[in-house]
């Protein structure tokens, strides 16, 4: 008896520990994740909280500085975007870090400049702003349980068959992206037309992949303008595939001054060349510890 009272009291005072942990899924809508602090930080490139694990890692290859960020989230709507003022049709471009910090962002990188462009499928937070794929750019999707989708080549109809596919086995596109192109598929490295995403040139690339359930890679090599630093396409792709096996799907990402990375508001790395950017992929905290309002 004394025995089973001791375990009773032991599971009250773990209680208030246990709720102080939970994590709350977040809102498929503009708005942002949960405030983060700096006290969850471990050194300087790594952080962890009961819903988020980021951890930096830093490394050569093929005489490029490289950079590996691995994440691991608790719930799918952790994987969220932003664009500039909430808003599709504002051309506004800003500092990658201050769109991080409006959004309580953990990790935050560029997005594929949408607001540049007019081509594309394009869906960000559950919302389609856009429906014209130019059979050119891949088409990455992800759907509400932050998995990876790909269509190469994609016209309207080759898109809107993955959709409704995903749709028939009762998943939905929560985003969408239009840059690419695809550069590790079912753990194969992609042949992609060098010329259409001056691959053959070595410069500043940014990417990301899906690792496993709820857990993604960010891969970023340094480059220079005068393409004397910096990774061709096809490295980039070999890279990826060498650094993380285990991807199943990796997918580029706009580089050469729009490519940052950012954990919390610190910029990861030099960018020379760096340029505003329109929109953000960004992991958030999913933990409230102190009752606050997440970001607008």
């Amino acid at each position: 008896m004394k025995k089973q009272l001791l375990c009773f009291l032991l599971c009250l005072t773990l209680l208030p520990a246990l709720a102080l942990a939970e994590v709350h899924p977040l809102p498929i809508d503009q708005t942002g994740g949960y405030p983060v602090s700096t006290d969850n930080l471990i050194g300087d490139e790594e952080y962890q909280d009961e819903s988020i694990h980021v951890v930096i890692q830093r490394m050569t290859y093929k005489k490029a500085k490289c950079m590996l960020v691995k994440i691991t989230i608790q719930d799918p709507s952790q994987l969220r975007t932003a664009m500039t003022r909430d808003d599709y049709d504002t051309k506004e471009y800003v500092k990658t870090k201050l769109l991080a910090k409006k959004k309580n962002s953990v990790l935050a990188i560029n997005g594929d400049f949408f607001k540049y462009n007019d081509f594309g499928y394009l869906v960000r937070q559950g919302v389609l702003y856009r429906d014209r794929p130019d059979a050119e750019h891949d088409v990455l999707l992800i759907d509400e349980n932050a998995d990876f989708h790909i269509v190469q080549n994609p016209t309207q109809e080759s898109v809107h068959a993955a959709v409704a596919d995903l749709e028939a086995q009762g998943h939905k596109v929560i985003n969408s992206f239009n840059f690419g192109p695809t550069l590790v598929l079912d753990g194969q490295v992609q042949e992609v037309n060098q010329s259409l995403y001056q691959g053959r040139y070595k410069m500043m690339r940014l990417g990301i992949a899906q690792l496993g359930p709820l857990e993604y890679g960010i891969y970023f090599c340094y480059g220079t303008s005068d393409a004397q630093e910096g990774l061709s396409l096809p490295n980039f792709a070999q890279f990826i595939a060498e650094t993380s096996p285990e991807a199943k799907i990796a997918y580029n990402l706009d580089g050469g001054g729009s490519a940052h990375v950012v954990l919390l508001q610190k910029q990861l790395h030099k960018n020379p060349s760096g340029r505003d950017i329109c929109d953000l992929i960004y992991f958030a905290s999913a933990s409230d510890l102190l009752g606050s309002e997440r970001a607008e």
